[in-house]
């Protein structure tokens, strides 16, 4: 799992940035951050080089900016997510220890002319650097420190918000790759809810399964042509499944390899049901999967 590091190289100069901007870049942090660990609540850590009532953002510190977000019903949970999620403090006392490190590294780093150490450090412990993206220079990948001995840059991996789905691809790289496409799918569609049932898990991981790979493509496409959230159909990438009780049941398709994949999707959700080739099913027998597929939906819905 990755831990994240918080890069403290991103406050000076930010003169012209207005607070609101501020702010609404900061929630965008967080959100994107609660967005990435889904689920996994002690998986993923928030890493700080100080106190947050010390580390600043522009011309404020992080416990300002928490305090800054506005106490409304709306914004209340993401105020509670950012004080639980800034309380990994400080950076040293994560830190594995330097004795693999060539003496010949160690020197000062630099990024936007401020003392970079810390992001050196992160880099060693194959830590992933979080940047809130109020400036350009902080929205790469990977980000840039260089050394004031040798002026040789190092690249370390950077996560700034807008690149969630390519820090998963590198989290998830040395997986299966049937496991990493379906561990990676959700931060394609990013801010949706991606629901896969045991059954289309077990067939989509079944190493017989020839179309698992062009499910993962087609939905692609689907979401490319606008047929996804919510759902609609062209009868070529989407069709809608007909007969009682198939209302809300849709069918990814794909003619040349005859992928059947039976789905639900609404405005926030996609859920995946089962997973089936025309070659395994047709007539009565592809009815009855559909049909099935729609008792799993529903299921799912409760």
């Amino acid at each position: 799992m990755m831990t994240f590091y918080l890069n403290d190289c991103i406050c000076a100069p930010v003169n012209d940035l207005k607070q609101d901007d501020l702010i609404i870049a900061f929630c965008a942090f967080i959100t994107a951050y609660v967005h990435y660990k889904g689920d996994n609540k002690e998986e993923y850590r928030m890493i700080l080089k100080c106190d947050p009532k010390n580390l600043k953002v522009g011309d404020k510190t992080i416990t300002e900016l928490i305090h800054l977000i506005p106490r409304d019903y709306e914004n209340e949970p993401l105020r509670k997510k950012a004080y639980s999620m800034f309380n990994n403090y400080p950076s040293n006392q994560y830190i594995k220890g330097h004795n693999a490190w060539k003496d010949e590294e160690w020197q000062s780093y630099v990024f936007l002319d401020q003392d970079a150490d810390n992001l050196f450090v992160a880099h060693k412990e194959n830590w992933c650097i979080a940047s809130i993206p109020i400036r350009n220079e902080v929205k790469v990948n990977p980000l840039s420190i260089v050394g004031k001995q040798d002026n040789k840059s190092v690249e370390i991996l950077n996560w700034f918000v807008d690149n969630s789905y390519e820090i998963k691809c590198v989290e998830f790289s040395r997986l299966d790759e049937r496991e990493k496409a379906l561990k990676t799918l959700p931060y394609y569609f990013s801010g949706k809810r991606i629901i896969c049932s045991e059954e289309f898990v077990s067939q989509f991981m079944n190493p017989h399964c020839d179309v698992s790979e062009n499910v993962i493509n087609r939905l692609h496409e689907a979401y490319k042509a606008g047929l996804l959230f919510p759902a609609n159909y062209d009868d070529n990438i989407v069709k809608k499944c007909e007969g009682k009780g198939n209302d809300m049941t849709y069918e990814l398709r794909q003619k040349g390899s005859g992928l059947r994949a039976y789905f639900y999707c609404d405005e926030q959700r996609l859920i995946l049901a089962s997973l089936h080739t025309k070659a395994e099913s047709s007539g009565s027998e592809q009815s009855d999967d559909i049909s099935h597929a729609s008792k799993i939906i529903a299921d799912l819905l409760t």
